[in-house]
């Protein structure tokens, strides 16, 4: 039997709502390096989640964009899982593009559940 670490949606899902990131600081410039950028990423996915009654665990599905597909998928890879625990990875794409907006390394697309009242 295969397992799958990653989240599925079923019909049962909450309503959702979408959010994407690039790896500047609000109050700065973008970090220098791939682990730097996507650990800023997520910092401020958490932070935007955080103030739409939602949060890293609720996210049900991801795209990663890459600028340096083959250099930086690992290493994105594994910052990017840091954040999860392992049986509540969501699902995810990762994409290599040709660039990324005011010179990022990395983006990240965000569905993640909204706490119902």
């Amino acid at each position: 039997m295969i397992k799958c670490r990653r989240r599925v949606i079923t019909r049962r899902t909450p309503p959702s709502q979408a959010f994407a990131s690039l790896g500047k600081r609000p109050d700065g410039p973008l970090p220098e390096g791939i682990e730097a950028q996507t650990r800023q990423v997520v910092e401020n996915l958490r932070r935007v989640l955080a103030g739409s009654a939602s949060g890293l665990d609720q996210a049900v599905f991801a795209r990663v964009y890459l600028t340096q597909f083959e250099r930086d998928y690992a290493a994105t890879n594994t910052v990017y899982e840091s954040y999860f625990a392992p049986a509540l990875l969501p699902g995810r794409t990762c994409i290599g593009v040709t660039a990324l907006a005011r010179g990022s390394l990395v983006e990240i697309d965000l569905l993640a559940r909204k706490e119902t009242v």
